[in-house]
């Protein structure tokens, strides 16, 4: 009885062995001669990213950091994995492998390969597995995140070309997260009433922020989310979100910004908000947002490319405050909402993209 246990379980291991051995060429036999391949990493674009409307410039989180280095066979088998903990240093980009290798994966600002999100990486499939974090902590609470404006994960695969021993491969890098910038014009009139209506702004916060990186995953992938990080406690409507202190910050007219990945969700997608406090006839306040969405409803006609939370684009935004808040016809504070999700279309909204090193968007939004 026992024998034919013990041959069951060789047998099935067999089988999973095999089927693994099918999709993932692990133990592809490697020929070739010892070689270095000279690494040129790429940003995105070649242009500066400073702002051209006086809000602050970000420029440290185009910076690597560090990186790891997958080569691969044609099969998709790993010829040799490095991690290089400074790029800048004299031939920390000249990576020995052997001739199999026929193209090159990079990944940067991840940290160290031991211990970290690749480190068991064993073939090309598998690689396109990892998935990331915008978190720090696994576990509440979440109170940093792994996009900062000195370190942003980036990603990038290209051919590899060998003449003789020597290879070289160019590789362009693709931020897995997008920025977000903003900057407030308070032109409301009538707002310092309380026994009427008065608006205080207290907070800017990032809802619905994507909380996954997908590593070399397809694009329309990259966008889908099913869990989200909020900025703000005090909403938290659907059983998926938590909060992240690291998507609120206090109220500022500009200098404010987050990193969050992809999001092309209309029923949680990811908004921008003021968050404020809104007190009537010296009453208990009330909060209140002004929300811009990241969705077809806000966007409107015409703005598609708004539409979504893309990875790689630096949306700028700029919110005009215009509301008589306490005004003779106004009875509720124009403009703002209980209700975040809710869009609040009364104002305009216009994208348009400049050529940068992130795909800067340019966002505005008035409230009246």
């Amino acid at each position: 009885m026992n024998k034919f246990l013990y041959f069951t379980v060789a047998f099935i291991a067999l089988i999973l062995f095999s089927c693994s051995q099918e999709s993932d060429p692990v133990n592809e036999v490697l020929t070739g001669k010892q070689a270095n391949v000279s690494l040129n990493l790429l940003s995105k674009g070649a242009k500066d990213t400073k702002a051209t409307t006086g809000t602050v410039s970000h420029s440290d989180d185009e910076k690597i950091n560090n990186y790891i280095a997958f080569f691969f066979t044609d099969a998709g088998a790993l010829v040799s994995k490095h991690y290089v903990a400074d790029p800048a240093a004299v031939g920390a980009n000249s990576l020995p492998t052997i001739t199999v290798a026929s193209k090159v994966y990079v990944i940067a600002n991840t940290g160290a390969l031991e211990g970290g999100l690749f480190a068991d990486v064993v073939s090309e499939r598998q690689l396109k597995t990892v998935v990331g974090s915008l978190s720090n902590q696994s576990a509440a609470p979440f109170t940093t995140s792994t996009q900062t404006g000195k370190n942003v994960w980036m990603e990038g695969m290209s051919a590899v070309e060998f003449n003789g021993n020597q290879g070289t491969a160019s590789v362009e890098l693709a931020f897995l997260a997008a920025k977000i910038e903003v900057v407030v014009i308070d032109k409301r009139k009538n707002n310092d009433d309380p026994s009427r209506i008065q608006i205080t702004n207290t907070d800017i916060v990032l809802i619905n922020a994507g909380s996954q990186a997908k590593f070399f995953a397809l694009e329309a992938d990259k966008m889908k989310q099913d869990f989200y990080f909020n900025g703000d406690l005090s909403y938290r409507h659907h059983d998926n979100q938590v909060e992240a202190a690291f998507l609120s910050e206090k109220y500022a007219e500009k200098g404010v910004y987050f990193y969050a990945f992809g999001n092309s969700s209309e029923e949680q997608p990811t908004i921008l908000a003021i968050k404020a406090q809104r007190v009537e006839n010296n009453g208990r306040p009330k909060t209140v947002y002004y929300p811009v969405a990241f969705s077809s409803l806000d966007a409107g006609a015409g703005n598609s490319r708004y539409a979504d939370f893309i990875p790689g684009n630096y949306y700028k935004v700029t919110i005009t405050l215009t509301e008589d808040v306490a005004g003779e016809d106004v009875s509720g504070g124009g403009g703002s909402t209980d209700n975040p999700e809710k869009p609040v279309v009364n104002g305009t909204l216009s994208v348009s993209i400049v050529t940068a090193k992130w795909d800067v968007k340019v966002v505005t939004k008035d409230f009246n």
